[in-house]
């Protein structure tokens, strides 16, 4: 049946055609009695198959079906098998039908084929996905990333692309373009896993990076994107992940970096989430972000106050902290008082 299908795939010239057969190889892959029949669709000659066929995924369906043939094809393989699926080749195909992949259906799955395919590759198999095509691949995705599930994937996809990974991988990761992605997504990072998830691709790539990548990343729009998360950070493990994130981007001695997180929304950040640092591994990141802030002789950034505890949310709240928070920062103090509360009203 595999030998049929690459026959076929030179003639799948159309996005109809693409999205059927691929749907096909995804049924036999895929459900029952898939583990016995994985084997003899997981070999490079499928696998240029399916690279033929991404020039002709040009519809969200046939990106969707496409990328859920790879996936379903590649899953659970031997890394030696896996190994066939982390090319070049691959790797553009990606590219290409990322530009396509403008629906929620479209973008898991090719994100999921993605995160699975880098899941057990060396460092050596993931610089090849690694490069500035791919990094605008995901970019151009996160345009589209508008709902939780969304973030979730292509977040996993990147953190599976960029961890383990060396410096000069980090670096082709730190962009302009990058960092406003993450904070776009951040936005619709509406559940704690999609928060886990947001923060483990950021820590993927400002781990063990050096000075020049923590500075890219030491904006007031990443300051922002981590102070709306917080808001969903409501379980210990989203708590230590979104901390890791602060921690690895704050770490180090450049005291401008740690300027940028300075401020009154990330204190309030910071009691927020304490609430919900129940394990020994939240503590640990949490303090250690803080520590991290705070640790220089900058009398100032010891000094930057919990406002949260003079005032009620309402007028008061809203007139001192809109120039200089974000926008979502207002409903942010709304669930913070909450939270940490229990009602709207913060006492004296």
């Amino acid at each position: 049946m595999m030998d049929a299908f690459a026959r076929m795939s030179p003639h799948a010239t159309t996005a109809d055609a693409v999205m059927r057969i691929s749907s096909a190889i995804h049924v036999l892959t895929s459900g029952t009695g898939a583990t016995a029949r994985r084997p003899n669709f997981a070999t490079a000659a499928m696998a240029n198959a399916l690279v033929r066929m991404s020039a002709h995924a040009t519809t969200p369906d046939a990106v969707h079906y496409l990328s859920a043939a790879i996936d379903s094809t590649s899953h659970g393989s031997v890394e030696s098998v896996k190994a066939m699926f982390v090319t070049m080749a691959m790797m553009h195909a990606f590219a290409r039908m990322s530009t396509h992949a403008t629906t929620t259906d479209s973008i898991r799955c090719i994100t999921s084929a993605i995160r699975n395919i880098a899941l057990s590759a060396d460092a050596t198999e993931k610089a090849t996905f690694a490069t500035g095509v791919m990094l605008d691949a995901f970019v151009r995705m996160a345009a589209h990333a508008t709902t939780s599930d969304d973030v979730l994937y292509l977040s996993m996809a990147i953190c599976n692309v960029t961890s383990t990974t060396g410096a000069s991988v980090k670096a082709t990761f730190a962009t302009v373009s990058m960092i406003e992605a993450f904070v776009r997504m951040s936005v619709h990072a509406t559940t704690p896993d999609a928060v886990v998830a947001l923060s483990s691709a950021i820590c993927a790539i400002t781990k063990d990076a050096d000075a020049s990548v923590k500075a890219t990343f030491a904006t007031v729009a990443m300051e922002d994107a981590f102070v709306t998360m917080s808001v969903l950070a409501t379980t210990a493990y989203a708590v230590e992940w979104l901390s890791r994130a602060i921690h690895n981007i704050t770490e180090g001695t450049d005291t401008a970096v740690k300027a940028k997180f300075a401020t009154t929304s990330m204190v309030d950040t910071f009691v927020c989430m304490s609430a919900c640092a129940t394990t020994p591994d939240a503590v640990r990141y949490l303090s250690s972000a803080i520590s991290n802030i705070t640790n220089g002789d900058e009398s100032a950034v010891k000094t930057t106050r919990h406002d949260s505890d003079d005032r009620c949310v309402g007028e008061d709240v809203r007139p001192r902290h809109v120039a200089r928070r974000s926008r979502f920062a207002y409903f942010r103090d709304q669930q913070y008082c909450k939270l940490c509360y229990g009602s709207n009203s913060v006492d004296k």
